[in-house]
């Protein structure tokens, strides 16, 4: 029937209607991710599933999953070209982005220790520390890099995606350019909230992070900005300081957390206390206005990137 047809298909773009390319790269990327884990399962020994070190493996297995789900998703349900996503190694911009995002992640991450260890909040120990047997703290640290590195990747890449889509499912509607612009950060950072577990104020934090990450994509049209930002932050904040590490799961650090006030771990995943709360938001509002200025500097301007909500469709042949 037509209005069945309607419901899952674009007649006027000749795909699949946003939402269920959305929803299918999402199973797709699920469904690789949990395939390559239980691989990688199968192949280490239990001794190393459980070691620190695993998390690497994880990392890498997930970035993997994400850039074949979202190839595959882009060219058969998309019919867009791959690097439409935003994900453009061999442009010198993509790589000054790069620079930027991480320059900003690591200034949001030391500043807001700083003013912790300034209010009494935190209190660290220089302690260089290796969670992996025989290998030494220089190891680890640039094995934790790499980890860092792959999660900003895969969850950058990924949100890329999902705006793209909702950007170009949503312009042509009644939002208009700033109601589609807010649809897809913010249904991007719901999918990225669905994908992490902790406390209510964790999942606030993450919602507003998310939705900050996302708009970096959309004024820039590469995901390079975002990537920065996460890989960096996280590194900082969680294997060089240590705040909020689960003990066992930390693969190398340089200090260890005497009092932390702002995040606990949990086996429900992270909680963050209202102070946590207040002082990682204080962050991302510092980090957003570092990335807005940057922007503004390399363009002139701070708006939606120029054709990002129009279908860019590979020529069938």
């Amino acid at each position: 029937m037509r209005w069945v047809r309607l419901i899952f298909w674009n007649e006027a773009e000749g795909r699949l209607a946003a939402g269920w390319r959305l929803y299918l790269q999402l199973a797709l990327n699920l469904g690789l991710a949990f395939f390559l884990l239980r691989v990688a399962n199968a192949w280490g020994s239990l001794d190393f599933r459980a070691s620190a070190g695993f998390g690497v493996v994880v990392a890498a297995m997930l970035l993997l999953a994400t850039l074949a789900s979202v190839w595959l998703a882009g060219r058969f349900l998309d019919q867009r070209d791959f690097s439409d996503l935003g994900f453009l190694p061999g442009q010198g911009r993509w790589w000054a982005d790069l620079v930027a995002g991480l320059v900003t992640g690591c200034t949001m991450a030391a500043g807001g220790v700083l003013l912790a260890l300034a209010a009494g909040w935190l209190r660290l120990e220089w302690a260089p520390f290796s969670g992996m047997e025989g290998v030494p703290v220089a190891g680890a640290m640039f094995l934790s890099g790499l980890m860092y590195a792959s999660t900003g990747l895969f969850e950058e890449l990924a949100r890329a995606y999902q705006e793209r889509n909702l950007l170009e499912g949503t312009y042509a509607g009644p939002l208009g350019r700033a109601g589609s612009m807010a649809a897809a950060v913010t249904g991007a950072a719901l999918v990225s909230v669905m994908m992490h577990s902790g406390d209510i104020l964790y999942l606030v934090y993450v919602f507003v992070a998310s939705t900050v990450l996302g708009v970096f994509y959309l004024l820039t049209g590469r995901m390079a900005l975002a990537a920065g930002v996460h890989m960096a932050y996280d590194f900082v904040m969680f294997s060089v300081i240590g705040v909020g590490a689960q003990e066992g799961s930390t693969i190398g650090s340089l200090f260890r957390v005497g009092q932390d006030a702002l995040v606990q771990a949990s086996e429900a995943g992270m909680a963050l206390t209202s102070r946590g709360l207040i002082l990682v938001l204080g962050m991302e509002l510092v980090g957003l206005l570092l990335i807005l200025g940057w922007v503004r500097l390399r363009t002139g301007q701070l708006a939606l990137k120029e054709g990002l909500w129009r279908p860019t469709l590979r020529k069938r042949g």
